[in-house]
């Protein structure tokens, strides 16, 4: 149901942007048509079943947790510049 309905707004998205072509640049009503697309396309971007930009943020996170504690506990961290900018924000 849902991919039918982010293929609905996909298609109307599309009409819409063919539509825009007949009218003149600047005008009230292209810009009025902008905002309607730009609203159609955040529109269809929640209707994804899974944004793939997140699960490469939750990987990336995830890696450098596991990166930091493996580091803290291997005793091959520095702490010195996190002590340096704790004292920055004490005073």
């Amino acid at each position: 149901m849902k991919n039918n309905v982010r293929k609905m707004v996909l298609d109307e998205l599309a009409n819409n942007v063919a539509n825009m072509e007949g009218l003149e640049i600047g005008s009230e009503e292209y810009l009025n048509a902008a905002k309607a697309n730009n609203q159609q396309a955040e529109a269809a971007q929640k209707l994804k079943a899974v944004d793939p930009m997140q699960i490469v943020n939750l990987g990336v996170s995830l890696a450098c947790v596991v990166i930091t504690i493996v580091a803290s506990e291997a005793h091959i961290l520095d702490t010195r510049p996190v002590t340096f900018i704790r004292g920055l924000f004490r005073r």
